[in-house]
Protein backbone atom coordinates (compact mmCIF):
# COMPACT_ATOMS: atom_id res chain seq x y z
CA UNK A 1 0.00 0.00 0.00
CA UNK A 2 1.11 3.72 -0.87
CA UNK A 3 1.85 5.48 2.07
CA UNK A 4 0.57 9.01 2.44
CA UNK A 5 2.56 11.72 1.67
CA UNK A 6 3.11 14.91 4.16
CA UNK A 7 3.20 18.45 2.61
CA UNK A 8 4.98 21.12 3.77
CA UNK A 9 3.99 24.97 3.67
CA UNK A 10 6.70 27.08 2.52
CA UNK A 11 5.09 30.35 3.17
CA UNK A 12 4.20 30.51 -0.89
CA UNK A 13 1.96 27.73 -0.33
CA UNK A 14 1.92 23.46 0.22
CA UNK A 15 4.70 21.28 -1.63
CA UNK A 16 5.03 17.60 -1.43
CA UNK A 17 7.63 16.77 1.82
CA UNK A 18 7.50 12.90 1.52
CA UNK A 19 6.68 10.38 -0.86
CA UNK A 20 2.92 9.22 -1.29
CA UNK A 21 -0.05 10.09 -2.13
CA UNK A 22 -2.16 13.12 -1.04
CA UNK A 23 -5.01 15.51 -1.77
CA UNK A 24 -4.50 18.97 -2.04
CA UNK A 25 -6.71 22.37 -2.78
CA UNK A 26 -5.41 23.97 -5.42
CA UNK A 27 -5.73 27.40 -3.95
CA UNK A 28 -3.46 25.99 -1.33
CA UNK A 29 -0.57 24.74 -3.77
CA UNK A 30 2.57 26.72 -3.92
CA UNK A 31 2.59 28.87 -7.57
CA UNK A 32 4.84 31.12 -8.99
CA UNK A 33 4.90 34.31 -10.11
CA UNK A 34 6.89 35.65 -13.22
CA UNK A 35 6.83 38.95 -13.85
CA UNK A 36 7.22 40.26 -17.79
CA UNK A 37 5.21 36.94 -19.54
CA UNK A 38 1.91 38.91 -19.65
CA UNK A 39 -0.43 36.01 -19.64
CA UNK A 40 -2.15 36.99 -16.71
CA UNK A 41 -3.38 39.82 -18.79
CA UNK A 42 -6.49 38.75 -21.11
CA UNK A 43 -5.93 41.73 -22.78
CA UNK A 44 -2.33 40.93 -23.34
CA UNK A 45 -2.43 37.21 -23.73
CA UNK A 46 -5.51 37.31 -26.57
CA UNK A 47 -4.50 40.49 -28.55
CA UNK A 48 -3.60 38.68 -31.44
CA UNK A 49 -6.69 36.89 -31.90
CA UNK A 50 -10.01 38.46 -32.99
CA UNK A 51 -13.04 39.00 -30.93
CA UNK A 52 -15.03 35.95 -30.07
CA UNK A 53 -18.81 36.20 -32.32
CA UNK A 54 -21.63 34.37 -31.36
CA UNK A 55 -22.89 31.28 -33.65
CA UNK A 56 -24.33 28.00 -33.69
CA UNK A 57 -22.11 24.30 -33.17
CA UNK A 58 -21.00 22.89 -36.36
CA UNK A 59 -22.85 19.67 -37.47
CA UNK A 60 -20.58 17.23 -36.36
CA UNK A 61 -18.62 19.44 -33.53
CA UNK A 62 -20.87 17.49 -30.92
CA UNK A 63 -20.89 14.10 -30.81
CA UNK A 64 -25.01 12.14 -31.16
Amino acid sequence: MVPEGQLKDTGAGLVPASIGWFVMNARDARCFQRPGRGTQDGEVAYAGFPPSQPTRYRKGLLPG
